[in-house]
């Protein structure tokens, strides 16, 4: 298992996030990591069947590459998905994750410290706007 710390927090979403998540109703049966609470420490592990044996909190998480695949490639109003540079484009001290002529005061412009809370972002205005995600990634 990994520990979820302030650097790993930069490749899984933590507890918060996979939370807001299953409220908008973001469908998440597709995820492949899991958060695991052991002694209010937090973990990220493949396998939550020991945990849930064990009586440990368990929850979603993804990472920005199954984001990715999460988001639609095409919006029909403002076009493609847009990651301009190697996987986003960065306006220091941020990174954007965003639809092709969206306007910035949008829900498909997005922005944080870390392009993995970008695509969440994105992700989850995705699905609270009826747009909606991919619902199953597990065979792209």
């Amino acid at each position: 298992m990994i520990r979820l710390t302030y650097k790993t927090r930069q490749d899984f979403l933590d507890r918060e996030w996979s939370n807001k998540f299953t409220e908008a109703g973001f469908p998440m049966g597709d995820n492949k990591y899991w958060i695991v609470v052991v002694d209010g420490t937090e973990y990220i592990t493949e396998d939550k069947t020991l945990a849930e044996q064990m009586n440990y909190e368990c929850y979603p998480t993804y990472t920005l590459p199954e984001l990715q695949l999460k988001l639609g490639e095409w919006h029909p109003e403002y076009k493609a998905l847009k990651f301009g540079g190697p996987i986003m484009w960065k306006d220091a001290p941020f990174y954007f994750a965003q639809y092709e002529n969206a306007p910035d005061s949008s829900p498909y412009v997005c922005y944080s410290e870390f392009p993995l809370y970008a695509a969440a972002q994105l992700a989850l205005n995705c699905v609270k706007n009826g747009f909606g995600v991919v619902q199953d990634v597990s065979d792209k």
